[in-house]
């Protein structure tokens, strides 16, 4: 495997470096206090029209164009649960400390290299690098998708807007996708993806080799 990667090294090293790249670049859209589209705006969007997530708004939606409302339906609706700003505000506090934890740690990554050449020598840019950490990053876009499926679960089925656990460790997320289960998350299966195509090529280049060597 790592015979693989060193013989392609340069197409790894872009690959890296375009996806770090688009990392912070995206985390500044959701993070940054300046941006149109972050997290704020969303979350502010949604609690204003607190309307659409009412069990009344999710019975029109779940019998959609049948004229007759289906039998099922209002014993679906009596276990629905209607989100309230309490419920924002605690989704909100999250949000908060993954913001300040951006702001203090990526940021200055992403201003001074990623998106503005600032820093150039190494013994600039590596300070900044050092405050950052793989693990810590994972947890921020696991926050990010946790907010997207309970907005998601709430206004489609009428689930209560919390935030699940979800894997993000190689090993947790490897055991998941085993099962292919639909809540493993997009994350999961770009994990099971890239095992798949690594395992395959580096299996490809050992044949190889071993048919070059009789």
């Amino acid at each position: 495997m790592f015979g693989y990667l060193n013989k392609n090294a340069l197409f790894w090293n872009t690959v890296t470096r375009a996806l770090q790249t688009s990392a912070l670049i995206a985390l500044h859209r959701i993070f940054n206090h300046r941006s149109r589209h972050n997290i704020d705006s969303l979350l502010r969007i949604a609690e204003a029209n607190i309307c659409i997530f009412t069990k009344q708004a999710l019975g029109r939606r779940k019998q959609g164009n049948n004229q007759k409302q289906p039998e099922w339906l209002n014993g679906y609706l009596r276990d629905a649960h209607e989100p309230t700003n309490v419920d924002f505000r605690r989704i909100r506090a999250h949000a908060e400390k993954y913001k300040q934890l951006y702001e203090v740690r990526y940021a200055p990554l992403r201003n001074k290299v990623y998106a503005h050449a600032v820093a150039s020598d190494p013994s600039e840019i590596q300070p900044l690098v050092a405050k950052t950490n793989i693990r810590e990053m994972k947890r921020i876009f696991v926050f990010l998708l946790k907010v997207h499926d309970a907005l998601g679960q709430s206004y489609f089925n009428g689930h209560k807007l919390v935030l699940r656990a979800v894997p993000y460790s190689p090993e947790r997320m490897r055991k998941s996708s085993s099962k292919r289960s639909p809540g493993g998350g997009v994350h999961v299966d770009i994990a099971r993806e890239v095992e798949h195509v690594l395992l395959n090529a580096a299996a490809v280049e050992t044949t190889v080799v071993r048919r070059r060597s009789t």
